[in-house]
């Protein structure tokens, strides 16, 4: 680093250099941003350019010159770092005294990767007539909030190129906040998981953790989409008496059968092979349906009734028996001590798991209910009857919508703040936007033009913040690529019905009516 940028920036007082990786060009320690192509296509780039400019940008001042108005917005060429333009747009917003993060947390869209880019062209365009000066070393005088927004665009090879820069981006880029912000420009879903998992936990997650979790994430993205077809399907499971449902963790898996009328437990082996650990029984009918945690199990069965275990206690005497329904309960999920299920009576009842006892129940289908998720007050369900509901259990159990565009039944649904997803029988997966008033945005169509099961429909799907994974009446599992919306992969193994399905980074366990459960390695 030349003697002279180590002056320039002591005598602001904000950052201490390090010698240590710095940029050099070989003439005077620093390399002069290159001239950045403002057109929709490059803003990716852009931002990148305008994080790595930070450190490379030279102590002079550039012009800005307006484009002539009314251009398009592909032939707009400024020839000014990004850099710069960042600067206007904090000047800008320092007049109107604006809060910098607030402002580009919500400017344009609600992606960072594309409103900040688009916010800065805008911005260039709005320039006076006249040349404006703007000195270029921004990054510099940026607060550490909008710093590490910036770190967060940045891939972690050049995240940790940072930490080289200067004491002060040293101690940001080695933040554990500047690896969750990683992880959560990208994906949102599992961050949100890894929070839930550090707060189970108890402690506190260390910079190393995030950068591991972060680097494990990108290398599972990578495998889960590469052109090679997944490896032969392992069959942990067979003549089990039809799987109609599966959970696992890290240690267990839980298989709900039919004719046993049994909760099995697997412990799942490094080398992916099962050993029996115990059963939960108890249920007069098939479990059609289970979910546990580390301290309970909770199923569903065709005998109308819903128990809850202890885990640590599995015997029938020991487990308390939910009746309420008044036909067999098809699906349940629960959250915290709240626990929504649904029957073929039509009904959805939402029950107080500490008191045994349900507190309202929901009604408007007209058909059995099929599936039902619920996050917090809001519960979603589908019916056979082809259509969803979206319910305010905060409210008394109001119906605040119906969706509607399936033409079958629908088996599957999860949501998250910003989307529905929905599998149906009539060979469709569709992705309803809950911030447009429940507007279908995307169908994914899963038949197949030929074939005799051509035609078979969606029983099950699962989804995480880049792809769905579904299965149903045709026997095959199909990945689905949400950032391109097209299917990606065609895994066959199964020889009846997959009824049910769960997969993590690295793997995805399949239930099936033909009585086997396999796993599929990515």
């Amino acid at each position: 680093m030349s003697a002279q940028w180590s002056q320039e920036v002591d005598s602001e007082g904000s950052d201490t250099p390090r010698s240590k990786g710095s940029p050099n060009n070989g003439q005077n320690g620093v390399r002069a941003p290159s001239p950045t192509l403002l057109s929709p296509g490059g803003e990716r780039r852009q931002f990148e350019e305008l994080a790595r400019g930070g450190a490379k940008a030279k102590r002079e001042d550039v012009i800005v010159k307006r484009p002539p108005p009314y251009r398009a917005a592909e032939e707009i060429n400024v020839t000014v770092t990004a850099v710069s333009l960042l600067e206007c747009l904090l000047a800008d917003m320092a007049k109107r005294k604006v809060n910098p993060v607030v402002h580009l947390a919500v400017a344009g869209a609600d992606d960072y990767r594309i409103s900040i880019p688009s916010v800065l062209r805008q911005l260039a365009a709005q320039c006076p007539p006249d040349m404006l000066l703007i000195p270029t070393n921004t990054l510099a005088k940026l607060p550490n909030e909008l710093l590490l927004t910036v770190f967060s665009y940045l891939p972690p090879a050049e995240t940790q190129q940072c930490e080289e820069v200067c004491t002060r981006w040293h101690r940001l880029a080695s933040t554990a906040q500047a690896w969750r912000n990683l992880c959560v420009s990208s994906w949102p879903r599992f961050t949100e998981i890894r929070d839930h998992e550090i707060t189970r936990q108890g402690t506190a997650a260390t910079p190393l953790w995030w950068k591991r979790a972060y680097c494990a994430k990108m290398k599972a993205e990578k495998l889960w989409f590469r052109d090679q077809p997944a490896s032969k399907p392992q069959v942990l499971l067979s003549q089990q008496n039809g799987i109609h449902s599966i959970q696992f963790d890290d240690n267990v898996l839980m298989t709900g059968s039919g004719n046993s009328h049994e909760i099995c437990v697997w412990e799942l082996k490094a080398d992916a092979c099962l050993e029996p650990v115990t059963s939960y029984r108890g249920h007069q009918g098939a479990v059609t349906t289970l979910q546990f945690d580390s301290e309970r199990v909770v199923s569903g069965s065709l005998d109308s009734t819903i128990r809850i275990w202890n885990r640590r206690k599995n015997t029938e005497r020991d487990s308390i028996e939910l009746t309420g329904h008044r036909d067999k309960v098809w699906c349940l999920h629960y959250a915290n001590n709240r626990l929504v299920s649904g029957s073929s009576d039509k009904t959805i009842l939402v029950w107080d798991m500490d008191k045994g006892e349900y507190i309202c129940a929901l009604r408007d289908h007209r058909t059995s209910i099929s599936c039902v998720r619920m996050d917090g007050t809001t519960v979603i369900s589908g019916s056979a009857g082809n259509s969803l509901r979206v319910w305010d259990v905060g409210n008394g159990g109001v119906c605040t919508a119906k969706l509607r565009g399936h033409e079958k039944g629908v088996f599957s649904v999860q949501f998250d703040d910003a989307k529905i997803v929905s599998g149906s029988l009539d060979c469709t997966i569709r992705v309803w936007d809950r911030r447009l008033d429940y507007k279908s945005i995307k169908v994914l169509h899963a038949a197949d033009d030929e074939g005799p099961d051509a035609k078979a429909g969606i029983i099950c799907c699962s989804y995480d913040d880049t792809k769905i994974v579904s299965g149903g009446a045709d026997h095959v599992v199909k990945v689905w690529d949400m950032r391109m919306w097209r299917r990606v992969h065609t895994w066959e193994g199964h020889t009846h019905w997959i009824t049910s399905m769960q997969f993590d980074e690295g793997k995805l366990i399949t239930g099936s009516r033909d009585k086997s459960v396999m796993l599929w390695k990515v």
